[in-house]
């Protein structure tokens, strides 16, 4: 009986193995053999390791002897070298039970070639991008996913990094040379990247302009960096066609198996995230971490909670005061405020670059500026002041902006427009002046008076804005901070307070903090201030209390709290 069984598992044409718990072969058939051109005098008694080498056994093979014998049934497809041939196996572990415990490993594969290569012609174009010949997505999911499972079964402790790679200014040469170009730039753009890789490493086509590396046998974490470098130079190196240098350029992000995802899943959503981020940071490479991507997820969570923020009337508008050298109120500025129900209170610095960044930075101004002119209409006639409002650069720039402020004029009409001012950054000032010039003008025709806010933190100049016929320059908390206590900080700010007077502007001082500096700034000469001393921003039911009492601040505070 035993040799017919010998006889049945020696002429299988399936290649069968029993492999002890010391990975040593106590059993082979010819078929396995002859399969690897060994004799079994040669496999029988010796390891796995001794067969088939140390790099394949410790990345693939021991892995899932382990497995089975913790009990697992194992099943999977792999590609083996055959002396000259390459065959798809399809191969099974089995336990092998002796006195009721698992003493060996069952092994069967079976020659699936035939199949693997009519596959290969039928998925040809599925798993392949047409325009550059690449693997595409789909692929990118099948091998990564057999690359993460070959590395979670070795004990190399090598890493994966999974980088993807946005390609810029495709659509430039596509406008100027037209699309077979930008094609034809894609593909070399995919040789290039495949002649740098390694026989280990895989280029994919993921989408549109979007390429993925996936690079395997990575010792160190810190080579990542290099690695993209190295990408990143292939990539931009000057195209030259008909003479011309054509230059794309590319932003990169990473993310590393196993410390930034243990699955597919989550390695893919990290490296676009570092895309994204580097993207965003306009900067050439981001490799992925943590709080980055902790930042990304609250940065996607707050321009959601923002658009329902703004629909259930959420956002609130304070009022910071404005004061004149006794301190008495002359004005305020109305500043945007969020407190969100479950996130508690989030900074305006946060929230409004995210809405910059989308078209809620219109619908928010717009709502801003009727609310504030609303208000107006109760506090212009009464108490004579006067409410600023800020404007991003895209508000300012927008075509839309002329016709807001009329409409929102229209709807409260009980107040002379004087009394509404619009606020723009320095940097927003100079972007474009001759622009800026003809809004301002318009503006002032209709009776709104422009201020330039954060004056001195950007790169004019006293003789540029000038220029501008902005009446009033408010200038940065930067060149208050200190004044009492530093001569030449001083002596700086009474230089800009003089030279802005002698060209015909008038000043506001934003962030003064202390009684030295409100008395220091009213022997310079300075007519309005504002800042933290004299009051912080306030709803408008204080702040009409505030108008009311009449008083210079920061003493009329008292009677908020009487």
């Amino acid at each position: 009986m035993e040799e017919r069984y010998k006889y049945i598992i020696d002429n299988s044409k399936d290649f069968i193995t029993l492999i002890n718990r010391d990975y040593v072969y106590e059993l082979v058939n010819n078929t396995y053999c002859d399969g690897i051109n060994k004799s079994k005098d040669d496999i029988i008694g010796f390891t796995v390791e001794q067969v088939w080498g140390s790099d394949k056994f410790h990345k693939t093979i021991k892995g899932y002897i382990d497995r089975c014998f913790n009990g697992e049934h194992i099943n999977y497809v792999e590609e083996f070298n055959f002396g000259p041939f390459l065959k798809y196996m399809h191969v099974s572990y089995y336990p092998y039970y002796e006195d009721g415990e698992i003493s060996h490993v069952v092994v069967f594969s079976h020659d699936i070639s035939h199949i693997g290569k009519l596959e290969s012609k039928l998925n040809h174009y599925e798993y392949r991008d047409p325009v550059t010949g690449l693997f595409n997505r789909r692929s990118l999911d099948i091998i990564l996913e057999r690359e993460l499972d070959r590395s979670q079964h070795s004990e190399a402790g090598e890493l994966l990094v999974l980088l993807f790679i946005h390609i810029k200014k495709i659509d430039t040469v596509i406008e100027m040379y037209g699309r077979e170009i930008g094609d034809l730039l894609l593909e070399n753009t995919g040789v290039r990247l495949q002649s740098e890789m390694r026989r280990s490493d895989y280029v994919f086509h993921f989408d549109g302009r979007q390429f993925a590396v996936l690079l395997s046998q990575v010792n160190n974490k810190l080579d990542v960096g290099n690695m993209a470098k190295k990408i990143f130079d292939t990539i931009t190196f000057p195209y030259n066609f008909r003479g011309h240098d054509i230059i794309v350029g590319c932003q990169i992000g990473a993310a590393v198996y196993p410390h930034d995802g243990e699955d597919k899943e989550e390695l893919i959503q990290k490296a676009l995230s570092a895309m994204m981020e580097s993207e965003r940071l306009n900067s050439w490479f981001t490799l992925y971490d943590e709080p980055l991507y902790a930042q990304a997820l609250r940065r996607i969570e707050l321009e959601s909670a923002a658009h329902r923020a703004l629909e259930d009337k959420c956002f609130t508008i304070k009022y910071q005061p404005i004061v004149d050298r006794q301190f008495k109120i002359v004005g305020a500025e109305a500043l945007l405020r969020w407190e969100h129900p479950e996130l508690g209170y989030i900074s305006p610095m946060e929230f409004i670059p995210l809405a910059e960044q989308s078209d809620l930075i219109f619908a928010i101004g717009k709502w801003i500026m009727f609310s504030v002119c609303e208000q107006l209409s109760l506090w212009s006639r009464k108490y004579g002041i006067y409410i600023s409002l800020n404007l991003s650069s895209r508000e300012f720039a927008s075509p839309d902006l002329i016709g807001n402020v009329k409409s929102a004029l229209r709807k409260s009409p009980s107040f002379p427009p004087r009394f509404l001012k619009i606020e723009i950054t320095e940097n927003e000032s100079i972007r474009n002046i001759e622009e800026s010039i003809h809004r301002i003008n318009t503006l002032r025709q209709i009776g709104v008076e422009v201020f330039i806010d954060d004056f001195g933190t950007g790169n004019s100049s006293l003789q540029y804005l000038k220029k501008l016929p902005a009446e009033v320059l408010k200038i940065d908390r930067e060149f208050v901070k200190e004044i009492e206590y530093n001569d030449e900080d001083r002596e700086f700010l009474d230089h800009i307070v003089h030279m802005a007077y002698v060209r015909g502007k008038k000043i506001l001082i934003e962030g003064v903090e202390n009684r030295q500096q409100a008395d220091l700034l009213v022997r310079m000469g300075c007519n309005r201030m504002q800042g933290f001393y004299f009051s912080k921003a306030l709803t408008s039911e204080d702040f009409e209390l505030l108008l009311k009492n009449n008083q210079p601040l920061p003493a009329a505070l008292q009677h908020l709290s009487t």
